[in-house]
């Protein structure tokens, strides 16, 4: 099944969709590093980006999102190699405001 195929079968299912985290995220004032792959096999991480989307349109700002088109489930390139996963891991909290305890 390609991932267009999976896509549209995640969209068009119409049973229980479970815990919706819509509303935490919504309200959280931690900041977050999300890394999606887009090539993932056992988890629909459009379905994620989809809310992280719409939380970021609604001016929701504390949730960082880094797309690696072709990592897999672990975040490796599914053509061989690694994506920078690292990178954007070690980066991401220099772009973020530190507080300090007084």
């Amino acid at each position: 099944m390609d991932r267009r195929e999976r896509e549209a079968r995640v969209l068009m299912y119409a049973g229980s969709r479970g815990y919706d985290p819509a509303p935490v995220l919504a309200t959280s004032t931690v900041p977050t590093l999300w890394l999606l792959d887009d090539r993932d096999l056992s988890v629909t991480t459009f379905a994620s980006r989809r809310v992280l989307d719409s939380l970021a349109r609604t001016g929701v700002s504390t949730h960082t999102v880094v797309s690696f088109p072709n990592a897999d489930h672990f975040l490796r390139d599914a053509a061989g190699g690694l994506p920078p996963v690292w990178n954007a891991m070690m980066s991401w909290p220099q772009t973020q405001s530190v507080i300090r305890a007084p």
